[in-house]
């Protein structure tokens, strides 16, 4: 049942989502044109003018892409769940959980798919020989990299998209633990779930503080990763700087205990929505 509620919110938010790509890909081809044109780039000619008008576009439709993301995301939940459509989405044959995971796992999606939609805009205005070259010597980095370190070079991949996807997650969940929260109290809802929020934020910072504070004091991570750093800042030719395998294996550590970190969050609050959702559900 779980895939059939994902296929039903691609469904109905691929509606919003896949339209303003579109027109994102046609501002950046449009960009593209007047970058390539010396008179549309500056002065007051006609075509100048619309180079201006096209960029405002652009950045106009970016910042809704993500306001978009946000907003979809929450009003999902809020109303699917919480609002009158919570009268029928509640009475499926699914549990409480396989809806959570439905928004969540749709929420994460289209916010990556919004990141990875900007990059091909990017790549796309400034598609030149430079660019072909940057990429190509990147690439020939990352080659020598993983010929050098070998498997250490995968693990600092896997650790760093770990902390990027807990962090996301737990985003998510915290800010439907949020919603959740706010129908406790049906006359203050958005108060209330602001508050709640704002204290799970408070709660998370806190316990990280100490968290990673006794982390640096068994590990040491701090004063190597600051060593690793300032090699990096150093270098004017970041494929020439040669890395300690040690640091490269405590910053992979650092990040996975950065990923569980989020990881217990991400349980935390999946469970307090949960359990809102499931025996103190107060529909609108």
């Amino acid at each position: 049942m779980l895939r059939k509620l994902l296929k039903y919110e691609l469904k109905a938010t691929s509606r919003t989502f896949l339209p303003m790509y579109g027109l994102l890909f046609l501002f950046s081809i449009a960009m593209l044109i007047m970058f390539k044109n010396p008179s549309g780039t500056f002065g007051t000619t006609p075509m100048a003018i619309i180079g201006f008008l096209i960029g405002i576009g652009y950045t106009v439709l970016v910042t809704a892409i993500f306001v978009m993301t946000i907003v979809i995301s929450i009003q999902r939940f809020n109303r699917n769940l919480l609002g009158h459509e919570g009268y029928l989405s509640l009475t499926l044959p699914t549990t409480i959980a396989q809806h959570i995971w439905a928004k969540l796992l749709v929420s994460c999606l289209w916010v990556i798919l919004s990141c990875v939609a900007l990059v091909i805009s990017v790549m796309i205005m400034a598609a030149n020989d430079n660019m072909m070259r940057v990429l190509s010597s990147i690439f020939s980095s990352m080659g020598k990299a993983t010929q050098m370190y070998g498997g250490s070079v995968w693990a600092m991949g896997f650790s760093i998209l770990a902390v990027i996807v807990t962090a996301l997650l737990q985003c998510i969940l915290g800010v439907y633990m949020a919603i959740a929260v706010g129908s406790l109290c049906p006359k203050h809802r958005v108060l209330t779930g602001i508050g709640a929020y704002t204290l799970g934020g408070i709660v998370q910072g806190t316990v990280g503080y100490f968290f990673f504070r006794g982390f640096d004091r068994a590990t040491s991570a701090d004063g190597i990763l600051a060593g690793w750093f300032q090699t990096l800042s150093a270098s004017d030719n970041i494929s020439q700087v040669e890395f300690d395998i040690r640091q490269m294996h405590m910053f992979s550590i650092s990040l996975g205990s950065i990923a569980i970190f989020f990881l217990v969050f991400c349980a935390i609050f999946f469970v307090i929505t949960h359990q809102i959702l499931k025996n103190h559900l107060n529909l609108q």
